[in-house]
C-alpha cells in the first residue's frame, strides 16, 4: 500500500531538503507530553504517592524558565528525582543554576561511591576544563556540527586526566565502534577496525562547556567582534550556549544581550538570558509589561526558540498578573484541547486559558480552517476570563455557528467575535445572538457569494503554491505581520 511512499526521520527539521512538494505531509514525535511526565513520577519517582506526583508537577509549572529545559525527558527525570528528594532546600530560579545543579549531582555520586567527602554545588566546576571549552566551543561552529570523537583524538585535545574523569563521572560516553574497511587488497586481519568514539552524555552538557569558553573570551569584544565571535553560533539553534553565559557572568550578559538586541527577533529571546543573570521576574517586570503592552505574535514562521521564547514571556506575564494587549497566533494553529482549556500550536506548544490575553487573532492563510477548529476557538474563547475579542484573519470561518451556550457565554463577558479575509475587504461582527456574521459597517449580513469567493482565493492562492512560494513567503512573513500589527487598530469598530 505505501509501497511508493518516501519517509525522512530527522532530529533536526531545518535540515529538512528544501524542495519537497507542497503536499508533503510532516508528522511531528512527541512522545513525553504531560501525561507521560506523571505517568513517570507516579511509577518511579514516587511510587504511586498522587500527593507528591502533584507537587513536583506544580513545581515545575511555577517555573516557566525550567519547563523549557524539562521538555527533554532526561532532564526532566533528573529535575523530578531532585525535586522529590529535595523537598525544600532546593532552588533552581534559571537553566544555569539547573546545570550547575546536575553538573554537582554527576561529581557527587562519583564520590559518595568511592566514599569521599561530599561537594559543594559551587565545587562541581572547580576542575580546571578550558581546554574541553574550546573543544566544545569549536564543535558546534556552523550547521555541520562536530559532536562525536575518536577517543585518541578527543584525549590529545582535552588530556588525559580530565578525560578519564568526565568518562568516570558519566558527562562524557565512550562507545565501541566496528568499521569495515571495504577496499581491495585488504586482509582478512584488516577487515574490521575497531575503535573507540566518544561523544557527551547530552548535546547540553557541550553547550554549558562551550558557554564557560564564551565568558572566557567575551569580556574585550567589541560590537562587530561579537557579531564574529557568534557568526556561526546561531541563538535559536543553540540557547543554551548563550543562557548558560549569561548565567555565568554579568560582564558576558551584558554583552551578549546587547547583540542579541540587534538580531531581528532578539528582544524575546533577550528576555530568558536576562533572567538568567537575575534569577528574579521583579527586575524584569517593567520590560515584560511593556513587551506584553504592544502585543505578542506566535508565528509559524519563527523558530522554534522564538515560538517558546514568545510562549514563555506569555507564562511569565500571567504569574506575575501582568495584562497582555493581544496575542496573534500567525499560521500556527494545530489544535484545539478544549479537556485542557489550551491551545495547541504547530510546534506543540500550549496557549492556555490561564494567559490574560484581552484579544486573540487566529491567522490561517496556509490551510483551510475546519467547522470544528472554528467552534473550538470559540469555545476556548468563552473559558478565558480576559478575552474581550477573538478575530479570525485570513481565513474562511462557518457562515454561522449553531452553539448557543458558548455564544452566551461570550455575549455574558461582552467579547466581540470578528472575521475579515483579508486587510482590504469589509469585517463582520459574529451576532451573539443569532450565531450569523453581519457587516461591521453597515449591520448587513455577508452574501454566500462572499464566503464562495474568499474560498476561491484561497484555493487559487494555493494552486500555484510551491517550496520556492514558501521560501518567499517565509522571508517576507515578518513584514507582513508589521502591516498586520499596523492594520488591526483600524479593523475595530
Amino acid at each position: 500500500m505505501f509501497r511508493n511512499f518516501k519517509v525522512i526521520l530527522t532530529t533536526r527539521p531545518s535540515s529538512t531538503p528544501p524542495k519537497l512538494s507542497y503536499a508533503t505531509q510532516q508528522v511531528r514525535l512527541t512522545g513525553f507530553d504531560d501525561q507521560a511526565k506523571e505517568k513517570y513520577i507516579l511509577k518511579a519517582v514516587v511510587e504511586g504517592n498522587a500527593k507528591e506526583a502533584a507537587r513536583i508537577i506544580q513545581r515545575l509549572q511555577q517555573n516557566p524558565v525550567l519547563a523549557d529545559i524539562c521538555q527533554v525527558p532526561l532532564f526532566f527525570v533528573m529535575f523530578a528525582h531532585m525535586t522529590y528528594e529535595k523537598e525544600t532546600s532546593l532552588v533552581l530560579d534559571s537553566v544555569t543554576s539547573f546545570f550547575r545543579y546536575v553538573i554537582a549531582c554527576f561529581y557527587e555520586h562519583i564520590q559518595i561511591r568511592a566514599g569521599t567527602v561530599r561537594i559543594s554545588m559551587k565545587g562541581a566546576s572547580a576542575t580546571k576544563h578550558q581546554k574541553l571549552d574550546k573543544v566544545a566551543f569549536e564543535s558546534l561552529q556552523g550547521k555541520d556540527q562536530h559532536l562525536v570523537w575518536r577517543r585518541d583524538r578527543l584525549v590529545q585535545l582535552i588530556d588525559e586526566p580530565l578525560y578519564n574523569e568526565l568518562v568516570e563521572i558519566g558527562i562524557l560516553v565512550e562507545e565501541n565502534v566496528v568499521r569495515i574497511v571495504d577496499e581491495p587488497g585488504t586482509s582478512a586481519a584488516d577487515l574490521f577496525q575497531r575503535r573507540k568514539n566518544v561523544s557527551f552524555y547530552h548535546k547540553l552538557f557541550c553547550e554549558w562547556y562551550a558557554a564557560h569558553y564564551v565568558v572566557e573570551h567575551i569580556d574585550g569584544l567589541k560590537t562587530i567582534s561579537l557579531q564574529r565571535f557568534f557568526a556561526n553560533i546561531d541563538p535559536f539553534d543553540l540557547q543554551y550556549v548563550y543562557r548558560i553565559a549569561c548565567g555565568l557572568s554579568t560582564v558576558a550578559a551584558g554583552k551578549i544581550i546587547q547583540y542579541l538586541h540587534s538580531l531581528e527577533g532578539g528582544d524575546k529571546f533577550a528576555i530568558l538570558c536576562i533572567l538568567e543573570q537575575t534569577g528574579q521576574v521583579d527586575k524584569m517586570k517593567d520590560t515584560i509589561r511593556r513587551m506584553c503592552s504592544e502585543g505578542v505574535i506566535i508565528s509559524g514562521y519563527d523558530s522554534l526558540l522564538l515560538q517558546r521564547s514568545s510562549m514563555q514571556l506569555l507564562e511569565i506575564a500571567a504569574r506575575n498578573e501582568i495584562p497582555i494587549e493581544y496575542v496573534n497566533l500567525y499560521n500556527c494553529l494545530q489544535s484545539v484541547d478544549l479537556s485542557t482549556a489550551a491551545i495547541r500550536t504547530t510546534s506543540t506548544l500550549a496557549l492556555t486559558s490561564r494567559i490574560p490575553v484581552k484579544e486573540l487573532s487566529v491567522v490561517l492563510s496556509n490551510r483551510d480552517m475546519t467547522e470544528g477548529e472554528a467552534i473550538d476557538i470559540l469555545q476556548f474563547s468563552s473559558m478565558c476570563p480576559s478575552i474581550r475579542q477573538l478575530w479570525f484573519y485570513g481565513c474562511v470561518p462557518p457562515r454561522s455557528f449553531n452553539v448557543g451556550s458558548t455564544l452566551s457565554t461570550l455575549k455574558s463577558k461582552d467579547c466581540e467575535v470578528l472575521w475579515q479575509w483579508t486587510a482590504e475587504t469589509p469585517s463582520y461582527i459574529l451576532n451573539l445572538r443569532s450565531g450569523r456574521w453581519k457587516n461591521n459597517d453597515d449591520g448587513s449580513e455577508p452574501a454566500e457569494e462572499v464566503f464562495e469567493r474568499a474560498l476561491s482565493k484561497l484555493s487559487e492562492w494555493r494552486t500555484g503554491y510551491t517550496a520556492e512560494t514558501y521560501r518567499a513567503e517565509v522571508k517576507e512573513g515578518r513584514e507582513n505581520l508589521r502591516k498586520f500589527a499596523e492594520k488591526r487598530k483600524g479593523y475595530l469598530r
